[in-house]
This record gives structure tokens, C-alpha cells and sequence, in this order.
């Protein structure tokens, strides 16, 4: 009998149910669907919501578990009722454990075996993988409580040896408490940097200055658009390409996964070699499927964005100074991969995307090339098309377009170069 259901739970596995009770997040559900009664699972409306914020909190890094659970247990997680056991907040340990869960991601696991669940995901698999580092790089009983939280934390870097600046409060002879920036290398001695503590304030006011080193002006903002919305159209062409070729990999590791199944179920191969293979095939998937899904974007999405991104390079000096400490580290995290600050108080920082390709010299210089070029090709066929009353062309001599101009000993439009005397207009006398 014991044989019999494992039979049907691996059955039910394979065919993308859940064999056994879904983790936090879910619920199992009855339904009655013409007269006969339907086992499903559904997302939870109460604790799915959290369970997704978990993992995209988790994967920033700057959670500790015992942080997190702390904040959960604040929203209202709580386990699931039982007809003989109320609801109560998670435990430290199981928390870890569901963030190590497949079955968020849409995966079901049974004795040991990957299958393709049934279930709606409430994380991507991006998100799971990056929690999974996360969590391998941050051991459970090797993380440590951060005690003085600040806006700024994880953002910003020692401007000597690029180590990380945590905050510590010092205390005053008058007893006062006094916040301040110090290097982590330096504090650990794992590196020689000799940079002193920085107060805080005078921190937040340099990299409030910071954002004011990043504007374009009206023009450079028009000029960046269009050579990026132009560059749009062609990777749009070459993405076509790409899908093909990633569609038919994909297609290739279902296959082999399919194969790979049968195989265990034959007895051909051992259940340690199915596993390896398993997650082998999963990354693989994983990496294609991301791949796939951002060739199929949406290109009217990217311009509202693209849109966005530089209205907010406009004035984003002001945008910044007038938002709140929360949405003041979602502006850095968001803008800078890292800001680098020495003891003087000077800030250099790395950009993130897409603002490091928005704001690069390359960018713009190509982008001022590209309308100076529309500029004159317009002007060219401009003048080339334009007919006196006589019948007669101007020329472009006449016009002054391309004449040799002393102010910089130069041909052409440049904006450095001046037009002859008579300027683009043709002369109103007769010729």
C-alpha cells in the first residue's frame, strides 16, 4: 500500500500537482467543478503578497534572515491555521528553509526530483536564483544584526580602498552621540587604508551635490533621444535573430529534461546523477528564458522609459534632495552601482544602467554627430531643391553653405563654424 501512494505522489508530481501540503504563500484549495470535486492550489491573498516580498528584499542583499522575519512578523505573516493549531509567526529556521523553496518559483519537488509545477510562481526565477546566492554567500549563523540603519548604507564606499562604509555612533566627552561613516577595511584591518571617519551629514550633503554633476540640457536630452530610439529600430531587427535561436535551445532542454526523466524511471541512471543534471538543465533554462524574455520586450515600453530616464536626468539634483530617506536609497540604488567618498568629503561614483549609457561621453558625442549630420543632409537637400523665380538654382556657394569660413579656417556646418555673409536664406535682389 505504502508503494501504491508513493506511486500516485510521483504520478501527480510528474503531471505538475502538488503531493502533499503547499508551503507559506498557498493555499489548498476544494473545488466543485460539475459535480466533482477539484484538489488545487491557489495563491494565498493574505501571506503570497509577503512571501514575494520576501524573495525580492532577500535578493538585494542587504537583509539578514533574523532582519527579515522581524519585518514579516511586523506585516503579519504568520503560519497557516490548523483545525488543531492557531496561526503563529514563522521561526528563524523556517523562514530559511522556504526561501530555499523551488516550489515559489513554480517548480514542485518530491523525494528528491525536480518537475514542472501546475502552480502560479510568486517569484521569478531570477529572483530564487539570486536569493539562492545570497543565502550561500551569507551563511545562517554567519550573518550579523544591523544595528544602525541609514539610507545611504550599501551605496556608498570608501574613497581609498573601496571597502564599504558602515555607520557607527560615537560618543562625545559631553555625552553626546555623533553618527558617523568609517571604512569597513580599515575598522576589520583588512586593508591599510588610513581614511578617517566622515560625519554623516556632510556625507548626505555630498552626494546630494553629486546628482547636480549629472544634466543635459535641453538640446542633449532631444539629441540623446532620438540616436537611442534609433538604435532601438536595429537591435529590434537583430532580436529577431536571437529569438529563433534561443526558442529552439529552449525547445532542445525540454527534450533532454523529458529524456532525462524516462531515464530515472527505467532505472538507468542513479538518483544523485538525476539531480546534478537536473540543476544542471534548470540554469540552462533559466539563462535562456531570461534571454528570451527580454528580446520579447515591449520597444513602446522601453521609449516610455528611455522617456522617463532622461526627464529625470533633467532635474535630478532637485528630485532627489526634495524625496524622502526611503526613496532616497531607491534613487541610489537605482542611479549608482556604487558612490566612492574620501574623508575631504569628494564623491566619485560608478553609474548603473541605463543611465551609465544615457550619461557616457561616447553616447552623447555620437548622438550630437548624428544630428549634426540630419542637420545638413536637411539643409543640403534644402537648398539643392530650391528654385528662383528665374528658374535658377543658388548653389550652395551662393548660399553660403560650406564656404570657407576664417572664423576656425574650416568647411561645413559645425556649430563652431559660421555661414558666409549672406547666411541660409537666398538673397532677395536678383541674382
Amino acid at each position: 500500500m505504502a508503494n501504491e501512494v508513493i506511486k500516485g505522489s510521483v504520478q501527480k508530481a510528474k503531471s505538475g500537482g502538488t503531493p502533499g501540503k503547499a508551503p507559506t504563500g498557498y493555499l489548498n484549495v476544494r473545488k466543485t467543478v460539475d459535480g466533482q470535486e477539484l484538489r488545487t492550489v491557489e495563491i494565498d491573498p493574505e501571506r503570497g503578497p509577503l512571501m514575494a516580498w520576501a524573495f525580492e528584499a532577500y535578493a538585494t542583499g542587504d537583509w539578514t534572515i533574523r532582519n527579515l522575519l522581524e519585518e514579516l512578523t511586523a506585516r503579519g505573516l504568520t503560519s497557516v491555521p490548523r483545525p488543531k493549531m492557531p496561526s503563529k509567526p514563522l521561526g528563524i529556521a523556517n523562514l530559511h528553509r522556504l526561501l530555499q523553496h523551488p516550489y515559489y518559483k513554480g517548480v514542485v519537488r518530491y523525494r528528491g526530483v525536480l518537475y514542472e509545477g501546475k502552480h502560479p510562481a510568486i517569484v521569478t526565477p531570477e529572483t530564487w536564483n539570486k536569493v539562492q546566492e545570497v543565502l550561500a554567500s551569507n551563511s545562517l549563523s554567519g550573518e550579523k544584526r544591523r544595528v544602525h540603519p541609514h539610507y545611504l548604507k550599501g551605496s556608498v564606499f570608501c574613497g581609498e580602498c573601496g571597502s564599504r562604509l558602515v555607520v557607527s555612533h560615537a560618543k562625545g566627552r559631553r555625552g553626546g552621540i555623533y553618527p558617523y561613516f568609517i571604512c569597513m577595511g580599515r575598522q576589520r584591518k583588512s586593508t591599510s587604508c588610513a581614511q578617517q571617519a566622515i560625519r554623516i551629514e556632510q556625507t548626505e550633503d555630498a552626494v546630494a551635490d553629486l546628482y547636480g554633476t549629472y544634466r543635459l540640457t535641453k538640446e542633449e536630452t532631444d539629441e540623446v533621444r532620438d540616436f537611442v530610439l534609433e538604435e532601438l529600430i536595429k537591435v529590434r531587427a537583430e532580436a529577431d535573430t536571437e529569438r529563433e535561436r534561443h526558442a529552439r535551445r529552449l525547445r532542445g532542454l525540454e527534450g533532454e529534461r523529458k529524456k532525462l526523466l524516462d531515464a530515472h524511471y527505467a532505472d538507468a541512471i542513479p538518483l544523485d546523477l538525476l539531480k546534478s543534471e537536473q540543476a544542471r538543465i534548470s540554469a540552462d533554462i533559466t539563462g535562456s528564458a531570461a534571454r528570451l524574455a527580454a528580446l520579447d520586450c515591449d520597444f513602446t515600453t522601453a521609449e516610455g522609459n528611455l522617456t522617463k530616464a532622461l526627464s529625470f536626468i533633467r532635474d535630478c539634483e532637485g528630485a532627489y534632495r526634495e524625496a524622502s530617506d526611503k526613496v532616497r536609497r531607491q534613487f541610489n540604488q537605482a542611479f549608482f552601482k556604487r558612490i566612492l567618498i574620501d574623508d575631504s568629503y569628494s564623491a566619485i561614483a560608478e553609474l548603473a544602467e541605463p543611465f551609465d549609457l544615457l550619461l557616457s561621453r561616447e553616447v552623447r558625442d555620437a548622438a550630437t554627430r548624428r544630428s549634426e549630420a540630419h542637420l545638413a543632409t536637411a539643409v543640403d537637400d534644402a537648398m539643392t531643391n530650391f528654385d528662383f523665380e528665374d528658374g535658377s538654382g543658388p548653389g550652395l556657394e551662393l548660399a553660403g553653405v560650406g564656404a570657407y569660413s576664417e572664423t576656425n579656417a574650416g568647411w561645413g556646418l559645425k556649430k563652431e563654424t559660421m555661414v558666409g555673409a549672406r547666411g541660409l536664406e537666398p538673397p532677395t535682389s536678383a541674382v
